[in-house]
This record gives C-alpha cells, structure tokens and sequence, in this order.
C-alpha cells in the first residue's frame, strides 16, 4: 500500500503512533531521500513523547541535508 503524508497525518492525529510509523516507513523507502519525511519522522516521535528518538532523527536528518534550513 502506498502511504501519503495526508494518511500519515490522520494516523497522528489519531494518536496511532505505531501504525503512523509504520506508514513513514513505508513511504521512506519510495523516498528515502526526502527531507519533509524525515522531518515528519521526528514529529511522529515527538508527538508520541519518544524524545530520545525524536532528537536521534533529528540529528540523523541533520547530517543527511546540513544545509536544510528547516533542520535546525
């Protein structure tokens, strides 16, 4: 199946945490290179209050698009 940030945010929205990043997951491997999905990625983590792994994917996407304004 594929995902779409508007059925991820849904997922979010509804608190499905685990199936929101099951989904990111998904979709990050069509678009592995998609710094708006990675940034997704640390939302999911910080909405589901994992800030360990919001701030190791921050950092991760950080070193991936260091010029990303939008990372830092």
């Amino acid at each position: 199946m594929t995902h779409s940030l508007t059925s991820i945010r849904a997922l979010l929205d509804a608190k499905s945490y685990p199936a929101a990043r099951r989904a990111l997951q998904d979709l990050l491997k069509e678009r592995p290179n998609d710094t708006l999905l990675h940034i997704f990625a640390v939302e999911i983590e910080v909405k589901a209050e994992d800030y360990n792994k919001a701030l190791e994917l921050a950092r991760l996407a950080l070193q991936a698009s260091p010029d990303n304004a939008e990372l830092r």
